[in-house]
């Protein structure tokens, strides 16, 4: 008993493609976003350890 997929209409191709459209674009932002918040994370933490706290190198 071979069952034959079920075919797939160019109309659930481009939805598919949509969805996965969509799904790149989100991580791309969520990353971008985590980067961003990263970054300000570091800027904070440089400002609060003031101009004197620089690190030496060995």
């Amino acid at each position: 008993m071979s069952k034959t997929p079920p075919s797939i209409t160019p109309e659930t191709l481009a939805q598919q493609q949509a969805r996965a459209d969509r799904l790149a674009a989100a991580l791309r932002d969520n990353l971008k976003r985590r980067k961003q918040q990263k970054r300000g994370r570091d800027d904070a933490a440089d400002e609060a350890l003031g101009p004197d706290a620089t690190p030496s190198s060995p």
